[in-house]
């Protein structure tokens, strides 16, 4: 089965694995210790073609029946419990293996859509979880939770509209907006660079949640932590960006 071609990320979680020596190294080193490092690398090499799965999918049903973004969902749950089940000694080939998983989670998936369809949309739970994440502390005044909540949401509105995310298949393209200038643009580019200044752990989850989509609970999943924990850094990173553009020449538009 061929592969759609996906958009390379620019800022990969871990650089791409492509030789076929390095990738058994890793089902190695995960059979053996059950390394989450391990584990994590396995599952970014195989994201672009669990997304060419749920793409396919996505092409065959009816129009606004299902969004794309919660195909992607689906066929990441496959592939991640792929990863966790997968006997190497019983199956010689994981993308065998895994394509069927995921086929089977993207059915399923599709099934419980009829179900689910009056909740909030992916894009609202989304939005829902990173708000809760930037809830107000006890120690701040109102004045200035306003100010650092009104800056998160910004800060995550241009992490989005940075170009690293790949639009679902079949989208249709962006209009032109009054944050499409110069300066603007000039901001998200600095920040892409400041994403990188982060520590790796908050580099990670603001990046699997802006350019890969993945919501607090999948990106637990990945990681090994408790939901709980992937919503601090979450906030971490925000906050870190956000003092960090203060510390810059951009401080007018985030005064």
């Amino acid at each position: 089965m061929n592969e759609q071609p996906g958009k390379p990320s620019e800022l990969s979680i871990e650089d791409s694995v492509s030789s076929e020596a390095a990738v058994a190294q890793l089902w190695t080193d995960f059979h053996a210790n059950r390394s989450l490092a391990a584990r994590e690398a396995i599952f970014v090499h195989y994201m672009q073609y669990a997304r060419s799965l749920a793409a396919q999918v996505y092409k065959g049903v009816a129009r606004h029946a299902v969004e794309f973004n919660d195909l992607l969902q689906f066929a990441y749950v496959g592939l991640l419990e792929s990863i966790d089940r997968f006997d190497p000694a019983r199956s010689a080939q994981f993308r065998t293996y895994c394509t069927h998983r995921i086929r089977g989670s993207l059915l399923s998936g599709l099934e419980q859509t009829s179900e689910v369809r009056q909740q909030i949309s992916f894009e609202r739970r989304m939005h829902k979880e990173r708000l809760a994440s930037l809830k107000t502390v006890p120690s701040e005044g109102a004045d200035e939770a306003i100010s650092r909540m009104a800056m998160g949401i910004m800060i995550g509105f241009m992490l989005e509209g940075t170009g690293m995310c790949e639009p679902a298949p079949g989208a249709a393209a962006a209009q032109a907006t009054g944050y499409d200038s110069p300066v603007w643009n000039e901001m998200q580019e600095h920040l892409l660079w400041l994403l990188q200044a982060l520590p790796d752990d908050v580099r990670k989850v603001i990046q699997y949640h802006y350019f890969d989509f993945l919501p607090f609970e999948r990106i637990s999943a990945i990681l090994g932590l408790s939901r709980g924990r992937i919503s601090q850094l979450h906030r971490a990173g925000i906050d870190q960006l956000r003092s960090l553009l203060k510390d810059q020449d951009f401080v007018p538009m985030i005064a």
